[in-house]
Order: C-alpha cells, then sequence, then structure tokens
C-alpha cells in the first residue's frame, strides 16, 4: 500500500515535471519564430 502511495506521488511528480517541460518547449517554439522573423527583417532592410 505504502508502495502504491510512492508511485503516484511519483507520477504526480513526473506529470507536472512534463505539463512544464512542454509550457516551455511552446514558449521557445514562439520564441524561435519571433526571432526567425526578426532576422528575415534584417535581411530585408
Amino acid at each position: 500500500m505504502a508502495n502504491m502511495k510512492q508511485y503516484a506521488r511519483k507520477n504526480i511528480k513526473t506529470s507536472t515535471f512534463l505539463e512544464q517541460a512542454l509550457k516551455h518547449i511552446k514558449e521557445m517554439r514562439v520564441y524561435l519564430i519571433q526571432l526567425k522573423d526578426h532576422v528575415r527583417n534584417l535581411k530585408l532592410s
């Protein structure tokens, strides 16, 4: 029983970590897209 609780706690930590990671990846993607646009604008000007 204690083992199950530990397992569940571990899973909760892992899932929150994954959610955080996904959030960061999405933010990075947005950042990279903006960066790409910025570079394109620099080349044009």
